[in-house]
């Protein structure tokens, strides 16, 4: 009670599409625990697959206990584990998609004769808003008394995607898009994404790398400087190796 929700009562029914507007843009809790516990399984069932996913993305410092981020002292992360998990979601068109509106109307359901509207709470994506970033592209507010404020952004420029995470900021929201936008406008103005080709290595075996391949420079670093390691396929028949600069 007295946590951020868009009514949803009881029985109610929302297109699944629509409840992950409520989740995303109005920090719908309800709506959260709805979408776990109608996957398959149940509700627990989908936790363990949120912590398994987690750390199949590299997460070393995340356990979930529930889908709405309420405070349990058993549920926590790290703003390197959420970066990770930021940049994997991103990948998803529908994600966003979602992420990137700022209004959207859930339709009248069995239960509710009227619609609702659900709005952006990220300040960056506002065109009136002070705070508004011109490349900010999408986010993730988020609030409790003992995390404080918390922030994930999406930011686009030039081809080049960068996620933000602030955790427990002090002093109120507002300081959280003061730290990401310095950050975001640091990398943005000391980091290329630069392409990388067969002639960056002398190594015969390597015949050609993926046509989206590419390493991120810090300002003043040519690609004539990198060094590189080279790390063979280890199945039978597999040509496709690593090669790390």
């Amino acid at each position: 009670y007295g946590d951020a929700h868009i009514g949803i009562k009881e029985d109610e029914e929302l297109l699944m599409e629509d409840a992950l507007y409520g989740m995303l843009l109005a920090s719908a809790n309800e709506v959260s625990h709805g979408i776990g516990a109608h996957m398959e399984g149940g509700y627990e069932a989908f936790l363990q697959v949120m912590n398994e996913t987690t750390r199949e993305l590299g997460c070393k410092n995340s356990n979930w206990t529930n889908t709405h981020g309420l405070h349990d002292e058993e549920h926590y992360t790290s703003a390197r584990d959420m970066a990770l998990i930021s940049s994997a979601v991103f990948q998803y068109e529908k994600f966003r998609e979602i992420t990137s509106t700022y209004q959207h109307v859930i339709p009248v359901t069995n239960i509710t004769n009227e619609e609702r509207y659900v709005h952006q709470n990220h300040k960056m994506i506002r065109e009136w808003d002070n705070r508004y970033y011109e490349y900010c592209v999408g986010g993730k507010t988020g609030y409790t008394d003992q995390a404080l404020s918390t922030l994930v952004t999406f930011a686009t420029k030039d081809d080049t995607n960068l996620v933000a995470e602030v955790m427990r900021t002090h002093g109120g929201g507002n300081n959280a898009y003061v730290d990401t936008r310095a950050m975001l406008d640091y990398a943005f103005e000391n980091f290329t994404k630069v392409p990388v080709s067969k002639d960056l290595v002398a190594n015969d075996t390597i015949q050609k790398f993926d046509d989206s391949a590419y390493v991120v420079l810090p300002e003043g670093i040519e690609t004539s400087q990198l060094v590189y390691s080279y790390e063979e396929p280890t199945v039978l028949g597999d040509k496709t190796g690593t090669v790390t600069f």
